[in-house]
């Protein structure tokens, strides 16, 4: 299975979960709470989660925050300061 196959399937479960379980509802809205774009910008906001996902190997988490951070515009040029 690929890696976007992988992602379209635990995105589906997840949204199964979603419609079984309140709680999984009001986590996701407190997600989507923190997600908003008040302060740091929505790219910045997947890398820090890609992070996070990368610290706790979450192969779920990097996944979907890797898909998150490159739809939001991120790119794999390199910076120039390296």
């Amino acid at each position: 299975m690929s890696r976007t196959q992988d992602l379209d399937e635990f995105k589906e479960m997840l949204g199964d979960l979603l419609e079984e379980a309140l709680e999984l509802k009001q986590f996701s809205a407190f997600i989507e709470a923190a997600e908003a774009t008040t302060v740091l910008d929505h790219k910045t906001k997947e890398l820090l989660s890609l992070s996070i996902g990368v610290v706790i190997r979450c192969d779920h988490c990097i996944l979907w925050h890797t898909d998150a951070a490159l739809e939001a515009g991120t790119t794999h040029e390199r910076s120039s300061t390296h």
